[in-house]
């Protein structure tokens, strides 16, 4: 290798080459280096960069089904409770105040 070839940094997140010492990608603009979650502008860099890319597209049908999954317990709990409030306890105030 070359000394210009070690003087490349990959970015993890499009796998675009840039300079060694860069921070940001210059292809996708996400964050580059082992320390870059050091500093707090740079964390709000990044969490901005990871909200937009989250939004920029469609999610999978995967994601969407791993969430449903994930919240599939806590819908069932919140609706057993809110039906023995219904039916068991003060009646539909109970389930209003619950």
């Amino acid at each position: 290798m070359t000394n210009s070839e070690q003087d490349i940094l990959v970015c993890f997140s499009c796998l675009a080459r840039n300079e060694y010492l860069a921070d940001i990608c210059e292809i996708c603009g996400a964050q580059l280096g082992a320390t870059s979650h050091l500093d707090p502008i740079k964390i709000n860099r990044t969490e901005s960069f990871l909200l937009q890319k989250a939004v920029s597209e469609r999610p999978k049908f995967i994601v969407l089904l791993d969430i449903r999954i994930l919240c599939l317990p806590v819908f069932l709990i919140t609706a057993a409770i809110a039906t023995k409030e219904i039916f068991y306890g003060k009646g539909f105030s109970g389930f209003i105040f619950f």
